[in-house]
């Protein structure tokens, strides 16, 4: 059903794409994540690209018809978490596309496998500490919580899975 493989800079557009319709969705919700935080201005086009060249960029694409339904970032370390040990991966920008029901849930399970072949011990992430949805998701996921982080006007939940 899905492909899963390093991201290139070729898929970025897509990936823009699928971020700001979740931007937009957000809004419609009134769910306050990235939609509250300026998130283009920090994280800029820019910033995709160096991540890609460096290799952390990782996408989701369906078999069907090669369209990118899902990408992230996955970092050997992370500022957000007092102790980067054990070994993990840290997932941000987890973007999905809205007529791909099921393609998050993909993600996280094709991220923590790699995860696990690379050694790791956990797949941490966070999330806004005012987004119940998002928060429930990912505890349903297996995320457990983690302690807390401030980044200029973002607090998050920090979360983390065992894989």
């Amino acid at each position: 059903m899905y492909t899963f493989a390093q991201g290139t800079l070729a898929d970025l557009p897509r990936f823009y794409e699928l971020i700001s319709a979740r931007i937009a969705w957000m809004d419609e919700r009134g769910i306050q994540q990235w939609n509250t935080t300026d998130y283009w201005e920090v994280y800029p086009e820019a910033h995709y690209e160096a991540l890609t060249r460096r290799g952390e960029f990782y996408i989701l694409r369906r078999e069907s018809d090669g369209i990118l339904a899902a990408g992230a970032a996955l970092y050997e370390s992370d500022p957000r978490w007092p102790d980067c040990t054990p070994p993990a991966f840290y997932m941000h920008h987890l973007a999905t596309d809205l007529a791909a029901p099921g393609a998050g849930r993909e993600m996280l399970r094709r991220c923590e496998e790699l995860a696990r072949r690379r050694g790791k011990v956990y797949m941490r992430l966070d999330c806004a500490v005012d987004n119940g949805p998002l928060n429930r998701y990912y505890e349903a996921q297996g995320y457990v919580f983690a302690g807390t982080c401030d980044d200029g006007a973002y607090a998050g939940n920090l979360r983390q899975k065992r894989v």
